[in-house]
């Protein structure tokens, strides 16, 4: 295994694999000085394989401790995620402190595999202190866990990243349920916001079907968006015909227009059934560097 590019801080523990532990090995993160064991809170794991080859699967939910009893480290990082299973994926999801259970903007990214059990993590957002939930997943189980990150630089922004859902295969035959449109990552909450969608089968019949705020309990956070399908109009659009389908996007959020087109099913997610990318014009509004921004986050 090649482990040349990870740093000589970085302790690199034996390889465990799936049925061979009871729990999963600790989460280590090392960099900004510092090297912290952290505790995972909600799992599910491989965790023994009989002589038989019967298997017995690990699983736990907790919660996240409370901030001021998390691990802590201050700095510009990089950090490095180190996790003795090979080939899992990670991502970390951060969130300011003081605000996890408010109107914070959550901003989640991958980690970039820098060898087959270390993760590379850099800043996200603008320089504060952060929460930061480190999810691992791979053959195996899954792992999460947290710690906070008090950076001194710049990071990574967030994109914006709008998806929306309408049409479904059931049996093979198109119907629709509990479908939406959700958009994160914008510079600002929009007042506003609805969309129109022109549906057409492959038949070129068509029908519009309208795309309202639905009305939250507490707060989604800030840059986000969700907008609820008028149930009626989505019926209509099953019943056009036959995929393939098109869909026309015409969001208005505050007054202003963006545009996309989808097609289902060629555009839907592997792991999202029904829910498909969508890519506006003009681009939507995203956060400036602090340097050029008019206003902090």
């Amino acid at each position: 295994m090649d482990y040349s590019s990870v740093p000589p801080k970085v302790v690199v523990r034996e390889l465990v694999r799936p049925g061979e532990a009871r729990e999963p090995p600790t989460i280590r993160v090392t960099g900004d000085g510092a090297t912290m064991e952290l505790q995972i809170w909600t799992t599910c794991w491989i965790d023994f394989i009989g002589s038989d080859g019967t298997q017995s699967d690990y699983c736990a939910d907790g919660y996240r401790a409370p901030a001021d009893e998390l691990p802590r480290v201050r700095g510009a990082g990089p950090l490095y995620v180190e996790f003795p299973v090979a080939g899992w994926e990670f991502s970390a999801t951060t969130v300011l402190v003081g605000k996890e259970e408010d109107c914070g903007r959550p901003q989640s990214e991958p980690l970039a595999r820098i060898a087959p059990t270390v993760h590379k993590l850099v800043p996200q957002g603008f320089a504060d202190t952060y929460i930061v939930d480190v999810y691992g997943r791979g053959m195996g189980g899954d792992v999460v866990s947290s710690f906070v990150w008090e950076t001194t630089v710049d990071g990574i922004l967030p994109v914006p990243k709008a998806n929306m859902g309408l049409l479904w295969f059931d049996d093979g035959q198109v119907t629709t349920y509990a479908a939406g449109m959700t958009i994160s990552g914008l510079a600002t909450t929009p007042d506003l916001a609805s969309a129109i969608v022109t549906v057409t089968a492959a038949n070129g019949a068509r029908t519009e079907v309208l795309y309202e705020a639905d009305k939250p309990e507490g707060c989604r956070g800030a840059g986000h968006v969700a907008l609820d399908v008028n149930r009626r109009d989505a019926l209509r659009a099953a019943a056009l015909g036959e995929a393939p389908f098109t869909y026309d996007v015409e969001l208005t959020m505050d007054g202003t227009e963006y545009r996309a087109t989808a097609y289902w099913p060629e555009d839907e997610f592997v792991d999202h059934s029904g829910y498909v990318p969508l890519r506006f014009e003009p681009a939507l509004p995203a956060l400036a560097p602090w340097e050029t921004a008019s206003t902090p986050p």
